[in-house]
């Protein structure tokens, strides 16, 4: 009984590591070379995920669901009108390729690799065009 509890013991530490090692493996598969930090308005609307820059561009906003999944949540919690901003920081880059409708309706798509803050509260300092 006591080699089998040992067994379990081992077997429950493995398993917490796997699990630790395999989100820090999604979360750096998101990062990339060309990522940078940028502050913006991130805008949530049914299905449309948008970010636009301070002083930029609007882009269709991008995101694994483990990195968008607290912007989503507070959004969806303290936000009350749709299309209302959400001031956020997040590390990112741009993509300008093609794409097909609804995406191509912007500047082109923006990649959220990891978010640092969001606030419902929109700074005087962030303009958008």
């Amino acid at each position: 009984m006591l080699l089998f509890s040992i067994y379990l013991s081992y077997y429950g530490c493995v398993m917490k590591n796997l699990f630790f090692i395999s989100l820090l493996l999604l979360t750096s598969n998101n990062l990339s070379a060309d990522d940078k930090t940028y502050s913006g308005l991130y805008v949530q609307s049914g299905d449309v995920r948008t970010f636009t820059p301070c002083g930029g561009e609007t882009f269709w906003a991008d995101a694994s669901r483990l990195v968008i999944k607290p912007l989503k949540t507070f959004y969806k919690d303290e936000i009350k009108e749709p299309g209302q901003p959400l001031y956020t920081t997040v590390r990112g880059h741009f993509h300008h390729e093609e794409s097909l409708p609804p995406v191509s309706d912007y500047a082109g798509i923006f990649h959220i690799s990891e978010v640092y803050l969001f606030s419902s509260v929109v700074p005087d300092t962030c303009s958008v065009r």
